[in-house]
C-alpha cells in the first residue's frame, strides 16, 4: 500500500481521538493543566494561543477552558473535524485552520503561546520551522514542544529489538495502540524519510532553539508518568516523551 504521511493521519483521526477521549477520562487532561500550570498562567484571558497540530484538540480545550483565544492548526481535515467536536462548547473562543505548519501562515508577533505535541518529529524542515514559529510569537512569548524520539531505533538494531520488547510488555499490561501492527509498520517506514529520526533529541532541538535566540530554554526530560496511564509508560519507556519549554526574548 503507497501512502504518504498526510493521508496516514487523516486515516488515523478516529483512533487518535479515542486515545485523547481515553486520556480524558482517566484525569489526564487534569495532569496535563498542572504541568502547563508551572509554565503559563492558570488564567489566560485575553492571550492568544496556537495550537500547531492539534490533532483532536486536547491541548486546545485545555487552553480553551483556560479562557484564551485558541487557534487550533492542523494539516488534516478529518483532526480537525474531531477537534471540532471536543471544543463545540467553545465555539467563541476557538478558531480552527487547515494548513501545513511549515509554511508561512501567521503574521509576526500574532501568540502569545504556542503549543505542539508529538508533531515536531515529522518536520522535513526543522531548523527553519523553529525560525517560523518563532516569528509567529510576541516578544516575552514562549514556545512549548511536547515530543519524544520516535522512531529513532530505526538505524540500530539492538535499540529497536529494545523497542519492541518494552512494547509488547505495555500491551501485556494494557495499553491499547488503537492501530494494527501493520498500520505501525508503515508510519515506521514514513519515519525513515524524516530527518528528526536521525537525530539525537532534544539535545538537537535544544541547539536549533539556543541558535535561533530563543531565552530561557528549559527540558524536562521524561514527562510520561506526569501525564499517561503506567501501561504507556511501560510502551515507550525507551522513548519517553519530553517536553521543551522556551522564551522570545522581550526588547
Amino acid at each position: 500500500m503507497k501512502i504518504d504521511l498526510d493521508k496516514y493521519w487523516q486515516n488515523r483521526a478516529k483512533t487518535y481521538d479515542d486515545g485523547v477521549q481515553e486520556e480524558i477520562d482517566h484525569g489526564h487532561k487534569k495532569d496535563w493543566q498542572n504541568l502547563f500550570s508551572s509554565y503559563l498562567p492558570r488564567d489566560l484571558t485575553g492571550k492568544r494561543v496556537l495550537d500547531l497540530g492539534c490533532g483532536p484538540g486536547l491541548f486546545s480545550l485545555i487552553m480553551a477552558e483556560n479562557k484564551a483565544k485558541v487557534t487550533a492548526f492542523d494539516k488534516s481535515e478529518k483532526m480537525l473535524e474531531m477537534a471540532k467536536k471536543n471544543l463545540k462548547d467553545f465555539k467563541d473562543q476557538v478558531v480552527f485552520v487547515e494548513g501545513d505548519c511549515e509554511e508561512d501562515i501567521f503574521e509576526k508577533e500574532s501568540f502569545d503561546y504556542i503549543l505542539s505535541r508529538n508533531l515536531t518529529w515529522m518536520l522535513s524542515f526543522p531548523s527553519t520551522t523553529y525560525m517560523k514559529w518563532k516569528s509567529y510569537l510576541k516578544k516575552g512569548g514562549k514556545l512549548i514542544i511536547v515530543d519524544a524520539a520516535w522512531y529513532s531505533y530505526v538505524w540500530c538494531e539492538s535499540y529497536a529489538k529494545l523497542a519492541e520488547k518494552n512494547l509488547m510488555e505495555g500491551i501485556d499490561a494494557g495499553y491499547d495502540m488503537r492501530v494494527s501492527f501493520d498500520e505501525a509498520d508503515l508510519c515506521e517506514s514514513l519515519a525513515k524519510d524524516l530527518p528528526m529520526t536521525y537525530v539525537k533529541r532534544p539535545d538537537f532541538d535544544l541547539a536549533v532553539l539556543k541558535k535561533l535566540g530563543f531565552d530561557k530554554i528549559e527540558i524536562k526530560e521524561n514527562i510520561d508518568p506526569l501525564v499517561y496511564d503506567e501501561s504507556f509508560q511501560i510502551a515507550y519507556k525507551s522513548t519517553p516523551s519530553f517536553m521543551i519549554v522556551c522564551t522570545k526574548e522581550d526588547d
